[in-house]
């Protein structure tokens, strides 16, 4: 009997497999759909070969899109990172599963203010799967030292009770998740509702349309924004700008946009301010977004065009470098 499905559990992706399996799964061409649970810092060519390797779903451990929730994980990734996970996904057809996880002692208000002002701009990106409050397990920093990070009461979850006959004490030593309460000073209780009300209309109606970016025949960066609410249908970049873009596609500083820019075009003049004026612009019309040290293109790349574009009338202007000959 052979199948065309894989699925790995509680098995995080080897790394040494891009050098290894994945390729080999990629030449031999068989159909299998495969699903792995993955790190959040995969690269673009890693992203592209899973896709040829038949990974068509991903569970990567991305579970927020608040840089300082994810340090409170302990995550070692950021926001920016995670939507350029999900950027490149979404580009090579790969499904992801992840998850919003809040209830994080030392939360604030103010993570959850960031996140939503950000979900409009990558709501054409994949929803997440489930949001949902923490769980505290054992081996966890939260298990060994609760009192420290502000938990009370910590007792096994309900369901122990209705599958083993023991007593409280004893489910205690025997349970591996467990419910608890907040310490007044650290509840943040409330914070995440407004994320929950997008994610659910997140989920009943995905953004059907998209940023694109195409290479034209004669070279420039078409930008074409399909998304229902898109605040600039078509932009058309070439130069330095459009180098720009495309340099942005992975999460970039704009001291290295400049830096990179100068190496590029040695013969222009322009500021670091400048470049930041330029990528802030994209920004505001959602193709690009930022922590306010990095930036990020979201336009999906697409296959050069053979033939010239129809026109979608007029583009919006957006300033430029304003780049002069040294």
């Amino acid at each position: 009997m052979q199948t065309d499905l894989v699925v790995t559990v509680d098995n995080i992706l080897d790394m040494h497999y891009f050098n290894d399996l994945l390729p080999a799964l990629a030449e031999a061409r068989r159909p299998i759909r495969i699903f792995y649970e993955v790190k959040a810092n995969l690269s673009r060519a890693q992203i592209q070969v899973l896709a040829a390797a038949g990974v068509y779903r991903i569970q990567p451990g991305l579970e927020s899109l608040s840089d300082h929730v994810l340090k409170l994980m302990r995550k070692g990734t950021t926001a920016l990172r995670n939507i350029q996970l999900l950027k490149w996904c979404k580009e090579y057809g790969i499904d992801v599963m992840w998850s919003i996880l809040y209830g994080f002692p030392g939360e604030t208000r103010e993570d959850y203010q960031a996140i939503v002002d950000l979900l409009p701009a990558i709501r054409f990106l994949t929803p997440p799967t489930v949001y949902t409050r923490i769980r505290l397990d054992r081996f966890s920093p939260y298990y060994d030292a609760p009192e420290a990070f502000g938990f009370a009461n910590v007792r096994p979850i309900a369901p122990y009770r209705y599958l083993y006959p023991f007593d409280d004490a004893s489910l205690s030593r025997i349970a591996y998740c467990f419910d608890y309460d907040y310490a007044p000073s650290v509840d943040p209780t409330g914070y995440a509702e407004e994320i929950f009300a997008y994610v659910q209309a997140w989920q009943r109606a995905p953004e059907a349309g998209m940023p694109l970016a195409i290479i034209r025949p004669d070279g420039a960066l078409r930008l074409v924004d399909t998304r229902s609410d898109a605040l600039c249908p078509e932009l058309i970049l070439s130069g330095p700008e459009q180098a720009a873009y495309l340099y942005c596609d992975e999460l970039r500083s704009a001291t290295a946009v400049t830096r990179y820019l100068r190496t590029r075009f040695p013969e222009l003049q322009f500021t670091e301010p400048q470049v930041i004026e330029f990528l802030e612009s994209l920004v505001a019309k959602r193709l690009m977004v930022t922590d306010q040290v990095y930036y990020l293109s979201l336009a999906i790349m697409m296959q050069p065009m053979q033939s010239a574009p129809p026109p979608l009338g007029s583009s919006t202007p957006l300033p430029r470098l304003n780049l002069v000959m040294a």
